[in-house]
């Protein structure tokens, strides 16, 4: 079986607000969950500051725009991988 090359690129807050999450790291540790049992890899980007860190094959990484850094890893990405903007 040939591993899945999706790239999951998540925007942290626009989730976070949509959803009924207490703390960011609900919605990070759910957004793990999924990825790992998705087989792919996956960052979520905050807006902000914040402590980077990898939680199983989830990054967490905070930008000053969120958008920004999405959209950069899109593209250094969309040519080797199949690239998944989750907003």
């Amino acid at each position: 079986m040939v591993p899945d090359t999706s790239l999951y690129l998540f925007d942290g807050y626009n989730l976070f607000n949509a959803g009924d999450f207490r703390e960011r790291g609900e919605l990070v540790d759910l957004l793990a969950s999924y990825v790992a049992g998705q087989g792919v890899r996956g960052v979520v980007v905050f807006d902000g500051v914040g402590e980077e860190r990898d939680v199983g094959p989830l990054s967490v990484r905070f930008a000053n725009h969120a958008d920004d850094l999405l959209e950069r890893l899109a593209a250094e990405h969309r040519l080797t991988e199949r690239v998944c903007i989750v907003s």
